[in-house]
């Protein structure tokens, strides 16, 4: 099975959004990548963490409510929304990357923000094997689902924290030909990469 051994466990919040909030339009998911070994037992082992946002502009439009305040929900949607919309439509750059030919202001978008696994467990395709996940339970009613080449060791205390713009830029191309697996392409120079839900999502052995 293609999923296996990799599961999703949602611990997404347990809250009430209201119609005059953009919690309403955007729905925020997170939790754990968890590892499944079967052996006399099953074991269940944490081995990294995901959130995403779904960007429901469909129901905000029908609802009359304004799209500036559901892209500047978050501080990641409003970066998306800055680096890849002409005004509420995706732009030429992000069509054409994506091949997507009926793109409006009314497509939802699923943005992945962020999928961690741990350093021990790197190197063995559960990455990418929790990013299928995502998207087969997530990017339903979607037209485009969107991420950021961003290496996280390179963050704030990462192992590669302080290196230079060098290091970066190749371990940035390491992470996008790792996201060309699953169907995503770059967006002109951005650091931003898309992909048309269209596309049939593809088989991730391990």
């Amino acid at each position: 099975m293609p999923f296996a051994p990799i599961s999703l466990r949602f611990k997404d919040a347990d809250r009430m959004a209201v119609d005059d909030e953009p919690s309403y339009y955007v729905h925020e998911h997170a939790g754990d990548v968890v590892l499944i070994e079967v052996d006399e037992d099953i074991v269940e082992t944490p081995i990294g963490k995901f959130s995403a946002s779904y960007v429901n502009a469909t129901a905000a439009l029908n609802a009359d409510y304004p799209l500036s305040y559901v892209f500047d929900a978050t501080q990641t949607i409003l970066d998306m929304h800055t680096a890849l919309y002409k005004g509420w439509k995706l732009s030429p750059a992000a069509q054409r990357a994506g091949r997507l030919d009926c793109v409006s202001e009314w497509t939802n978008v699923l943005y992945l923000d962020r999928l961690e696994i741990g350093e021990a467990w790197r190197g063995n395709r559960y990455g990418l094997a929790a990013m299928l996940g995502l998207m087969h339970h997530l990017q339903m009613g979607a037209g485009a689902v969107i991420l950021k080449a961003f290496p996280l060791d390179f963050e704030h205390g990462g192992s590669n924290w302080g290196k230079g713009p060098e290091d970066f830029r190749k371990a940035q191309q390491k992470l996008m030909r790792y996201y060309k697996h699953m169907g995503f392409q770059r967006v002109g120079r951005s650091d931003y990469m898309i992909r048309s839900t269209d596309w049939p999502l593809p088989v991730i052995s391990i």
